[in-house]
């Protein structure tokens, strides 16, 4: 499928659903996964100071 293909796919598909065909939300993670986040969030922001 071309670049083109998968464009018209995705614009038809959204006419069909009458706006985007997925929703858009923010990602709900548990708390382990949270902190595991936060954690590397955090080591990150320390390393580029």
């Amino acid at each position: 499928m071309t670049l083109t293909e998968a464009i018209n796919v995705f614009l038809h598909k959204s006419i069909m659903e009458g706006g985007l065909p997925f929703d858009v939300r923010q990602p709900r993670y548990n708390a382990e996964t949270e902190a595991a986040i936060q954690s590397r969030s955090k080591n990150v922001t320390a390393t580029m100071h």
